[in-house]
């Protein structure tokens, strides 16, 4: 189950006479004596004086039931269609009675659950319509202006561009139902273009922020901040860039710790830190860790930082449209000494 909703369940009856008074226990189990679970609901024990009479209980229990949906769907004609009017002759069919056996009255009960099931789901898709919409172009307007080139963005503007001219109580039920899954999608494809750009250009980002901190110039920042792809070229420039902004303030013995990057272990805790001590606290984070490393990110002389993989086996490595380069061993005499994936702890890199 996991908070799912239950599907598919089964009416299960079973007729039977007491022949005496006493004290009695309802017991289930599955059939087979095996590794089997059901889910049982609704149990119920009835006195049944006859069969008419259970039958007719059974109709007006249903009806009770359902009528709350269609009495929502019949305050607004927004919510017209061959759903309704069917709910309406199956509800006024089992108001009217005249049937003569217990299968046919169970025939217009399982019409009627059916139908309320159809009903709800029309209801629901047709309040969530615009929902769904607003909902869908708001991920693309909150969007920075690089992303809005890309083909998944297009293909998810497209589809709520096609269901903004379109009344929602002019689509049929399963029209209904593919609306909702589609704009649902929709807003899929922009987080998904969103996330692909952000991954194949994080190389280039990372070095504009670098380049950034290191006082390079502002516009050539921002052409690496508009990178939507790996492009080494425009990188290089700005690590370039960056590396002689960096000289020159070594040269001048500048103090770089305000453009530096800390990591620290956050698998030790040293004992000995002591908040108070100035020399305690430049060495390590508020909680104890030890620096570990300190200095200028330069992540961005790394092409494709995000693509890599830490598999030993070829199989398993499926990057679709990006080549795999195995790495290389050599010995001190330069000879290859084995080629494959991952040796010595390393990352393949794409």
């Amino acid at each position: 189950m996991n908070g799912g909703k239950v599907t598919g369940s089964v009416l299960c009856q079973a007729d039977f006479t007491v022949d005496k008074e006493g004290y009695y226990v309802l017991r289930f189990t599955s059939a087979e004596a095996t590794w089997q679970e059901f889910l049982l609901a609704n149990v119920r024990l009835i006195t049944m004086p006859s069969k008419a009479a259970y039958w007719r209980q059974q109709l007006n229990e249903t009806v009770e039931a359902v009528k709350p949906t269609y009495d929502e769907a019949a305050t607004d004609n927004m919510y017209n269609g061959d759903t309704k009017t069917a709910f309406a002759n199956a509800i006024a069919k089992a108001q009217a009675g005249g049937f003569t056996s217990g299968p046919q009255i169970q025939a217009v009960i399982d019409e009627l659950n059916a139908l309320n099931e159809k009903m709800r789901a029309r209801i629901d898709n047709i309040d969530n319509y615009d929902i769904n919409l607003l909902e869908a172009q708001s991920v693309i307007n909150e969007l920075d202006a690089k992303y809005l080139n890309s083909p998944l963005v297009k293909e998810a503007q497209s589809i709520i561009d096609k269901y903004a001219k379109i009344e929602p109580q002019t689509l049929s039920d399963e029209e209904l139902a593919t609306a909702a899954t589609d704009l649902t999608s929709a807003a899929g494809l922009v987080k998904d273009a969103q996330n692909v750009i952000d991954y194949l250009a994080y190389g280039v980002n990372k070095a504009a922020d670098t380049a950034e901190k290191l006082g390079v110039d502002a516009a050539d920042v921002a052409k690496g901040r508009e990178a939507t792809v790996d492009d080494r070229s425009l990188a290089d420039a700005l690590n370039i860039k960056a590396g002689l902004a960096l000289y020159q303030k070594l040269a001048a013995k500048e103090d770089l710790s305000s453009i530096s990057t800390k990591i620290y272990d956050t698998n030790v805790v040293d004992e000995d830190f002591d908040e108070t001590d100035p020399e305690s606290v430049a060495t390590h984070d508020e909680y104890g860790h030890p620096l570990m490393a300190s200095g200028v990110d330069f992540t961005g002389l790394i092409q494709n930082p995000n693509f890599y993989t830490t598999s030993t086996d070829a199989s398993q490595v499926d990057f679709k449209g990006w080549t795999l380069e195995t790495l290389k061993k050599y010995n001190e005499a330069g000879e290859l000494v084995s080629e494959g994936l991952c040796q010595d702890d390393h990352s393949c890199i794409f």
